[in-house]
């Protein structure tokens, strides 16, 4: 049965990202400035967080002993700030379960941390960030949500607004000045999918509506030139290949189709184009489609392995990384090409993110059933093809990376 323990990690990451786990509390929203002492930690675990300076090639750590130790949170850079959402806060064995109201804010010109909480305790909240705000949409723990927690981080403060529908798994990304929030489910295990879109225009502080072609929800958003793509998905008890395109532009939609319908892709774009990897309903896959926003046309591309749940995956330049089980593949956007790397360490669910011209994988499973972490990063140089190592400060998995100005922060996971 020693197999059913890498299915059960897999299962764990997207149920998270459904929000279907099973917990309900209401906290009202806060923002209290962390102290740096413990004094006032008398609920959870400080937080350790490894931060890499790209500027003088240094590692440090900070410990936020306000926070709340849990993995796979939501990231989301406004401004010179970067927030850290939500994420399961229960642990057992190499499971997460529950869900956090905790939100931990970077400012990078001060260097400082600061703790706040979401209006509403929810698994897989949708998160962008659009004219100097961070919205925070939807999400389910038991039942499911309407909430949008808004931060302002000129201001520093927080309002809240609703969704048309409660749901979670929903596919966000920002366009122009409009935010939207397309589809979901709610239910139990995403039985109830929706076709609803909450647009939010920056410019006017308005919310409107708009309908996908057909109802899903933990598909994966991009936007790529002046269009926003909505693509693959959870229909009922099936995947979905349709991509619902908006152009914000002409505020028109059209819609085109993945080469394989794929259960909670994983999209990135860099250049004109965007990129869609991850699973069929038949298990993994090695095909990755690509969208030419200048030429307005769709191909077809095979990675050197194949890829589920939980890649890694950052842009840098004109190249993308897409990183898992040892093995990176990486597209160049400049010369339509595709080339590999290998990890200096294989490991499953690295954390990913690109600061400067480096390049950062780190932590991750080291064994199938990822009772082991590693502390490892490999840090590729984009300017002179080279490839180095450093260690976080402990072993992690499932951990979360952003980058803000020079730094390249590592938070929270499995330790």
């Amino acid at each position: 049965m020693k197999w059913l323990l890498p299915v059960l990690i897999v299962a764990v990451i997207v149920l998270v990202r459904l929000g279907c786990l099973d917990r309900d509390a209401a906290i009202d929203p806060g923002d209290v400035t962390l102290t740096g002492n413990g004094t006032d930690a008398v609920e959870f675990d400080p937080v350790v967080v490894d931060i890499y300076d790209a500027v003088t090639d240094t590692w440090s750590t900070a410990t936020l002993f306000d926070s709340e130790v849990r993995g796979l949170m939501q990231t989301v850079t406004v401004g010179r700030k970067v927030l850290f959402v939500g994420g399961p806060n229960g642990r057992e064995g190499s499971a997460f379960y529950g869900a956090s109201a905790a939100v931990d804010i970077y400012d990078a010109p001060t260097n400082t941390w600061r703790m706040a909480q979401v209006s509403q305790i929810r698994a897989g909240p949708a998160v962008v960030a659009l004219g100097g705000k961070a919205l925070i949409a939807g999400g389910c723990i038991g039942d499911c949500f309407h909430t949008v927690d808004i931060y302002d981080a000129t201001t520093a403060t927080w309002s809240v607004a609703a969704l048309s529908q409660a749901r979670g798994a929903v596919m966000a990304t920002t366009v122009g000045t409009k935010a939207l929030f397309a589809g979901g489910c709610s239910g139990s295990y995403c039985a109830i999918p929706h076709a609803e879109v909450d647009i939010y225009d920056s410019s006017t502080g308005q919310w409107a509506t708009a309908a996908l072609s057909h109802p899903r929800g933990n598909g994966a958003a991009v936007t790529v030139g002046s269009k926003a793509l909505f693509a693959g998905g959870q229909t009922n008890d099936s995947a979905s290949s349709t991509v619902d395109i908006f152009d914000a532009a002409t505020g028109t939609w059209s819609t085109a189709t993945l080469s394989q319908a794929r259960l909670a892709p994983t999209a990135t774009s860099v250049g004109t184009k965007a990129l869609f990897i991850g699973a069929t309903d038949s298990g993994k896959s090695n095909q990755v489609d690509i969208y030419d926003a200048a030429t307005d046309t769709w191909s077809v591309a095979a990675l050197s392995q194949q890829y589920g749940f939980g890649a890694a995956i950052t842009t840098s330049g004109s190249k993308a990384f897409f990183a898992d089980e040892g093995s990176v593949d990486i597209y160049d956007a400049a010369t339509n090409t595709w080339s590999t790397a290998t990890l200096s360490q294989t490991r499953r669910f690295p954390a990913a993110t690109s600061v400067g011209r480096k390049v950062l994988f780190a932590g991750g499973c080291i064994d199938s059933d990822c009772s082991k972490q590693s502390d490892v990063v490999d840090i590729y140089d984009t300017t002179t093809g080279q490839w180095t190592t450093a260690k976080l400060s402990l072993g992690r998995a499932f951990l979360t990376a952003a980058s803000v100005d020079t730094k390249a922060i590592f938070i929270g996971g499995l330790e």
